[in-house]
């Protein structure tokens, strides 16, 4: 599969979830893609991984540093996760857990659903 692309700060940023960055994930962080989506800090490292294979699949140098990727994904953590499944061959190969959690999202997306939460959280300042 080609590249996928997330808007963050009005700048498309190629994204690729493939067998090379799924690959590096697994040996630098010892947990799968169902890990990753338990646990915000991996999830984070998984952005990153998946920013740099699509900076490399276009020839690109990525702009980012991995200290963006918490502001990254307060803008672009939705559109990240619905994108997963689309780098994979079918849908079957989307494992039960990730599906039911795509499908919360998607719902969040599209505005089928909502958040669970009311609280509003505070604005970050930019620099």
């Amino acid at each position: 599969m080609a590249v996928q692309y997330l808007k963050y700060n009005d700048k498309s940023y190629p994204i690729k979830l493939g067998h090379y960055s799924l690959r590096l994930f697994q040996q630098e962080h010892g947990a799968s893609l169902e890990d990753a989506q338990k646990d915000m800090k991996l999830f984070q490292h998984l952005i990153w991984m998946a920013l740099n294979q699509g900076a490399r699949k276009v020839k690109q140098e990525l702009d980012l540093e991995f200290e963006d990727m918490v502001d990254v994904l307060d803008e672009c953590m939705i559109d990240f996760a619905v994108s997963i499944p689309k780098f994979f061959p079918s849908q079957e190969d989307i494992p039960e857990e990730l599906k039911e959690e795509l499908g919360k999202l998607e719902g969040m997306a599209d505005g089928t659903a909502k958040p669970t939460s009311t609280k509003s959280k505070p604005k970050r300042k930019s620099n």
